[in-house]
């Protein structure tokens, strides 16, 4: 591909092309972590009621065993509903990344015939370092340029 300086408004275009798929790939997975940190707090409150009821029943009704196992059923139920967050985050990034938004930068790049690596530098000066963007070029970029590599060693 053609390595050219990009015009002003090409330039732009590629800035808020970047902006966008960034800010969409981070909404999608804010809205999926947390619908999965919802359920997680609606599956776990059932048998968490329970356990702290049966913990009133063997205590016969003691308030001190039941508080402390209501306050250890909160503490699991935020672990675990977090534990879920975390994945459902994780797995939609990965997803969102690989379905949709890495063909659209296949596509931007064959429209303003830029290479990959100009846009992956691109991306790194324009996202912050903790974008989720920006961690995902640069490892498919990364992943890319070492099997590529292995493939120009095995020949």
């Amino acid at each position: 591909m053609n390595d050219i300086n990009l015009t002003n408004q090409s330039n732009q275009e590629l800035i808020e092309f970047i902006t966008e798929i960034n800010e969409k790939l981070d909404e999608e997975a804010m809205v999926n972590a947390n619908r999965a940190f919802n359920l997680g707090c609606m599956i776990s409150i059932l048998p968490a009621g329970l356990i702290i009821l049966i913990a009133f029943f063997v205590s016969k009704g003691s308030w001190i065993p039941v508080t402390l196992t209501a306050v250890l059923m909160f503490i699991a139920l935020l672990l675990i509903a977090n534990m879920l967050a975390y994945t459902a985050r994780n797995r939609t990034l990965d997803r969102v990344f690989r379905e949709d938004i890495e063909p659209k930068i296949e596509q931007k790049l064959n429209e303003t015939d830029i290479s990959k690596e100009n846009f992956t530098l691109i991306a790194d000066e324009l996202l912050p370092e903790e974008s989720n963007l920006r961690k995902y070029i640069c490892i498919n970029t990364k992943l890319t340029t070492e099997f590529n590599d292995d493939i120009l060693k095995s020949n």
